[in-house]
């Protein structure tokens, strides 16, 4: 989401003259921040289950809103998404972590309904968030690897082959806002930051950096 976030986060500042800062990490680490009271005023997640939490333990003023939908890629040579994951001489696969990224539960959930996930579990390599799990690809730490379609958009991975993964094999990666109350002084603030996420301006930047907003 950091690609897209940096881009509304600009435009926002420009329209409504309110600077804000925005704290990047895996949706279950900022989720476990939040719930020892960490001072943040909206939680932009990459998944839905999450911001449904704090909303029912009372955490948040709203119940969560979905602003868009992630896309998984498969980074790698190849033109065929089984060819390319059990390719022999593979030996470093790179998938966001199941247990603390939105991301990473449904690049699990593809591969096992792929009908790969025993055979190459082994040879799994497992990112904090959806970045760190990129720059494994990037940086050669694992020749193949499974992200998010927004990916294709940076710099050092636009030369780069890849293929969109078929979405029925895997949930829909539906993100939500929620703004927070654990800093009542900023909530008007954070209304207009989620009113933003969700206009027009920011569904045509989110479309562009590869999500989907329906």
């Amino acid at each position: 989401m950091q690609i897209a976030m940096d881009e509304i986060r600009a435009k926002f500042v420009e329209e409504s003259n309110i600077e804000c800062e925005i704290v990047y990490s895996s949706s279950g680490k900022l989720f476990a921040q939040i719930k020892e009271g960490a001072p943040y005023d909206v939680f932009v997640s990459a998944d839905m289950d999450y911001p449904k939490r704090l909303y029912e333990e009372g955490i948040t003023s709203n119940s969560p809103v979905h602003y868009g939908s992630g896309i998984l890629v498969l980074f790698g040579e190849g033109s065929d998404a089984f060819d390319i994951l059990t390719n022999s001489e593979v030996n470093h696969i790179a998938i966001a972590n199941p247990k603390t990224s939105p991301y990473g539960r449904a690049s699990k959930e593809f591969l096992q309904k792929f009908g790969v996930f025993d055979k190459l579990k082994s040879k799994l390599v497992y990112g904090e968030n959806i970045q760190q799990t990129t720059q494994f690809i990037e940086t050669g730490a694992a020749e193949i690897g499974i992200t998010s379609k927004s990916f294709i958009h940076v710099a050092s991975m636009k030369n780069r082959t890849w293929i969109e993964l078929d979405s029925s094999l895997y949930q829909p990666i539906k993100q939500g806002v929620v703004i927070l109350t654990n800093r009542s002084d900023n909530i008007e603030k954070a209304r207009q930051f989620q009113a933003f996420l969700l206009s027009e301006t920011s569904r045509e930047i989110l479309k562009r950096f590869g999500y989907q907003t329906k």
